[in-house]
């Protein structure tokens, strides 16, 4: 399959067009890479419409993480069609840092220049749509976010939690939790459910980050999963009240 990507340096002298454009088209020239037929933009260009309303709808919301994880739905079944998987993306067309640079630049800049307004503003922006870090690019960690979770029948997970930029990039996507869906569902749920502030969060995910060292979490099924959490959690309020004593 053929399909379009961006380098490095064309998606930076691009960004830098962008910037200076206003309301101006630019003329994004891609390098299309691979053999056979050309990839099938159509999904995305409606993926990258449903977003833009999205973004329009509530470009004022103060949290912007769940819109981020509604976006993240769009774009995961644009690029992984379950009703249409003839005009799936192959998977190594998903691994290519440019595929992501050409999506970034030419489909949704708007989206991803709000989402990270505060760096945008301070040309602080390249590693956002770059393609390179899994959680950062807004793009890639939209998509991973999704798989995360097991893919598009469970994808409203994605944005189930207010304020919750910390966890899925940190305890999520920066993690091996990322590879284990049951695990993923499960920390969900249960932060829905029962939400630990930032500090027990975080030495929650601590405790979940050790236990990968002697259990293979991502062959759990998700009651093994849910039985583990709940362990975990019980460890955490047991250590906080010792340490009140």
């Amino acid at each position: 399959m053929r399909y379009p990507t961006l380098t490095l340096s064309s998606c930076r002298g691009l960004a830098e067009e962008r910037f200076n454009s206003l309301n101006r088209q630019l003329n994004i020239e891609a390098q299309w890479v691979g053999d056979g037929d050309d990839l099938n933009l159509a999904p995305l260009k409606e993926a990258a419409r449903k977003i833009s309303t999205l973004h329009q709808e509530n470009r004022l919301a103060r949290d912007k993480d769940p819109i981020e994880g509604e976006a993240a739905k769009h774009l995961y079944n644009a690029l992984l069609s379950r009703d249409e998987p003839q005009t799936s993306v192959p998977f190594p067309v998903l691994d290519d840092p440019g595929f992501w640079r050409y999506l970034s630049i030419g489909y949704f800049w708007d989206f991803i220049a709000w989402r990270e307004k505060k760096s945008f503003e301070n040309g602080n922006h390249m590693k956002y749509i770059d393609g390179k870090n899994q959680a950062e690019c807004v793009l890639l960690r939209m998509f991973l976010r999704i798989s995360a979770l097991g893919g598009a029948e469970h994808a409203d997970l994605a944005y189930e939690l207010p304020k919750a930029t910390d966890f899925w990039r940190s305890h999520v996507l920066r993690v091996r939790t990322a590879t284990a869906p049951m695990l993923t569902r499960a920390i969900v749920e249960l932060q829905a459910a029962d939400r630990l502030m930032t500090e027990d969060l975080r030495e929650f995910a601590k405790r979940v980050n050790r236990t990968w060292s002697n259990m293979l979490l991502n062959i759990y099924s998700q009651s093994e999963a849910e039985d583990l959490l709940q362990e975990l959690r019980i460890g955490l309020a047991n250590h906080d009240e010792n340490s009140l004593d």
